[in-house]
């Protein structure tokens, strides 16, 4: 029970319909002007598609305190409920290209380079604090296997002995 949306064209009259939706087993339906049989035709240069909000069809949003919306009826929710807190105020959504989205998350990780900076924290600091700790979790692991223990449990032991480069830095306990 396929359903298929094509662009069809009339064998006797020539008429063309660039959307038609029907069951696949029942094959194209008659024209509706003769009556003749038609056949499938991309002539018109459209692409046959259902209108709607299909799967795909909506571009997820975030409305920051109301939550991310990824449905049509989750922002319809949404702008119902902006409009009853705020009457007579309508509500925009500005679009961001990809260019603007890179510029973003480029200044962000510029800013976060700059803090790291400042902080006396370079790459190289952060691969020897995370290579220390592999090492860590590793004996760890090895004692737990050799004294007949749940490793997985001890490598995350392991894993909150060992300090942090991010904002909490500076407990560097082993």
């Amino acid at each position: 029970m396929a359903f298929v949306a094509h662009g069809l064209k009339c064998n006797s009259c020539g008429g063309q319909d660039s959307h038609v939706f029907y069951r696949k087993s029942k094959g194209p339906p008659a024209c509706p002007e003769c009556g003749g049989e038609r056949s499938i035709d991309w002539s018109h240069g459209k692409f046959p598609g259902v209108g709607g909000d299909g799967i795909g069809s909506f571009t997820p949003i975030d409305m920051g305190v109301l939550g991310y919306c990824e449905t049509r009826e989750d922002y319809n929710r949404a702008v119902s409920v902006i409009e009853e807190r705020f009457p007579g105020h309508r509500v925009e959504v500005d679009s961001e290209t990809q260019t603007q989205k890179d510029t973003r998350i480029d200044e962000r990780m510029h800013k976060q380079w700059v803090d790291r900076k400042s902080r006396n924290i370079d790459a190289s600091l952060m691969s020897e604090v995370k290579e220390k700790g592999n090492a860590h979790q590793a004996e760890a692991k090895r004692k737990a296997i050799a004294q007949n223990k749940n490793p997985d449990a001890a490598m995350k032991a392991a894993g909150k002995k060992v300090g942090s480069v991010g904002k909490a830095a500076g407990s560097w306990g082993h």
